[in-house]
């Protein structure tokens, strides 16, 4: 899961906007985006176990 979907690439073209947001993502994650998107939080709601194993925070949040 190392590469970006486009709509990922276009919400990290954007991400300066993001710095002071709290950001939910949810749905069919496709990518790791979640994971290594930078801002004040974030959350990831998905369905598919796998998907989640891989966006799952380091310290296992």
């Amino acid at each position: 899961m190392s590469a970006f979907t486009p709509a990922s690439e276009v919400l990290l073209r954007h991400s300066d906007d993001f710095e002071q947001s709290r950001i939910l993502f949810a749905g069919d994650l496709q990518d790791d985006l979640p994971a290594r998107f930078e801002c004040a939080a974030s959350r990831a709601h998905t369905q598919q176990f796998h998907h989640w194993q891989g966006v799952k925070p380091p310290d296992g949040r």
